[in-house]
């Protein structure tokens, strides 16, 4: 989700924020080839998804805040490169922070900002545009357009994850037994779950399903609103084609799984 909390005037990055940085020179990794590893210049990107070394006792929303010393822990785009950079001998590898804020600290160490400058792949290349500021649409994208788009994103992506976590250890451990019924090969199927264990696994069962259909509508909405042709920096769906492709993808195998789900 965008940033909404503020230091210095700008997005302070945190784990769950958006937060994507795009190295501005290309960074070239060493790349086998017949006559040997060649250098080709690649894409390198990385984002919030995979932030460690933040704080842990200062939270925004609950969450990790990057701080100086923090890292991206990974990045992607330089995939191929798999001899490593020219310079980190080293490729998909961590993003660190250059800039941060100066005056303000959270758990005695400088907050990291959206905007600020990264170095990329162990310093193999640099993000000099800054790490990207979600409330800023990209360029040709109206703000109205960027903020519709964000808010749908979120929309969808809490009901993921209300879904994803909805009394998961004790949905696991039902669906474990249920499964392990259903798989069984003998004659007279094995009774794993008592009636009272049955009755919790479809009362939840339900519950989750309920929320994937919830979870479908909002995702279709997000399709249909033409958000996809935003150009977001994304290294596994680059085009706008391929974004579209990508959640009509996740859109239908939700479908599957109410059908699967709607089996047990």
């Amino acid at each position: 989700m965008p940033s909404d909390v503020f230091v210095n005037g700008l997005g302070l990055t945190y784990k769950g924020t958006i937060g994507i940085s795009t190295a501005t020179i290309p960074d070239v990794c060493k790349t086998p080839s017949p006559g040997g590893p060649v250098p080709i210049p690649y894409p390198n990107i990385a984002d919030q998804s995979s932030l460690k070394n933040g704080t842990t006792s200062v939270k925004a929303h609950g969450k990790m805040i990057a701080v100086k010393e923090s890292q991206y822990g990974r990045s992607n785009g330089d995939e191929a490169g798999t001899a490593g950079g020219v310079k980190s001998s080293v490729n998909m590898k961590a993003t660190d922070w250059i800039t941060y804020s100066f005056d303000v600290k959270m758990d005695g160490k400088n907050a990291c900002r959206h905007t600020d400058k990264k170095f990329h792949n162990n310093q193999n290349t640099v993000d000099l545009g800054g790490n990207l500021d979600p409330d800023n649409p990209p360029l040709g994208v109206s703000p109205k357009k960027w903020k519709e788009c964000i808010e749908q994103h979120d929309k969808y992506k809490a009901i993921q994850d209300e879904e994803a976590n909805h009394r998961k250890a004790e949905y696991d451990a039902l669906l474990k037994k249920v499964e392990e019924e259903i798989k069984s090969k003998m004659l007279i199927k094995p009774v794993l779950l008592t009636l009272s264990e049955r009755s919790t696994f479809h009362q939840i069962n339900n519950e989750k399903i309920e929320k994937l259909h919830d979870l479908c509508e909002e995702r279709k909405k997000y399709i249909e609103m033409g958000c996809d042709d935003i150009p977001w920096p994304d290294p596994k769906h680059p085009t706008a084609k391929g974004r579209r492709t990508a959640h009509w993808g996740e859109y239908y195998a939700m479908v599957h799984r109410i059908k699967k789900m709607g089996r047990y």
